[in-house]
């Protein structure tokens, strides 16, 4: 039987994808604002750039290698509504993939979303390597879950945590500026880890992001557990072009 979504769980799905997906991408802004700008990953970008980036997978099977692939996107299009993105994956040595939208501002389903109910609760501090940053705390509440923003005045959201129905995940800051390689090259990135459970899965995500590399991934390790089994993904930047 295929199950068919329902407006509302569509919606909802697209409000926290939407919101899990800008939000270690907002920069400062003031605890009144009702929708503070977000700095999405390909902004700033122009036409013709690109990340070049390898993913290796281990399993904890007996017999199993790890499997590595390679990946690149590049940005072919800009509009208003999204970035059209090139995602390819190397089939031996021919490239192969499909052009697909990165909305700029919510559509659709995410747009039939009610407003969210916007709670302060006051001042907190986020501490961020050994160093306490004070942060306005925000509440976001809307029909089947909430999301909770730590937002700093010039630093951005250094935390954010997000439950909805049988799932729930924690994003915390962890370096302001730590030195990470991508290809031959240093930068300076952020460094941020990602907690979530839900359905009997664990999944803790280390990612470091910087505005110098289209798209904002530098490096990324994901650990899922789950019983019996252990999966690590890492994908690294090996070559990036930014216009």
């Amino acid at each position: 039987m295929r199950l068919v979504p329902t407006a509302r769980s569509s919606a909802l799905a697209a409000a926290f994808a939407l919101a899990f997906a800008f939000a270690p991408f907002v920069p400062g802004a003031s605890a009144g604002d009702a929708e503070p700008a977000a700095r999405l990953p390909w902004d700033g970008f122009a036409v013709g750039s690109s990340v070049h980036q390898r993913t290796t997978t281990t399993m904890s099977v007996e017999g199993v290698p790890p499997q590595t692939s390679e990946t690149r996107q590049t940005l072919v299009k800009v509009t208003d509504d999204a970035y059209t993105i090139q995602h390819e994956t190397k089939v031996g040595d021919a490239w192969m993939g499909m052009e697909l939208p990165f909305p700029r501002r919510a559509a659709g389903a995410a747009a039939a979303v009610e407003a969210p109910k916007l709670e302060a609760l006051g001042d907190e501090d986020v501490t961020v390597d050994g160093k306490a940053y004070p942060c306005k705390k925000v509440r976001s509440v809307f029909p089947g879950g909430a999301t909770t923003t730590w937002r700093h005045a010039t630093e951005g959201v250094l935390k954010f945590e997000m439950k909805g129905p049988g799932v729930e995940s924690s994003t915390l800051v962890t370096r302001l500026a730590v030195t990470v390689k991508a290809g031959d090259r240093e930068l300076e990135a952020r460094a941020s880890v990602r907690t979530s459970k839900g359905s009997g899965t664990e999944i803790k995500v280390t990612t470091w992001t910087s505005s110098a590399v289209p798209g904002g991934t530098v490096r990324s390790e994901m650990v899922t557990e789950m019983p019996g089994m252990k999966t690590t993904v890492v994908t690294e930047t090996i070559a990036f072009q930014g216009k």
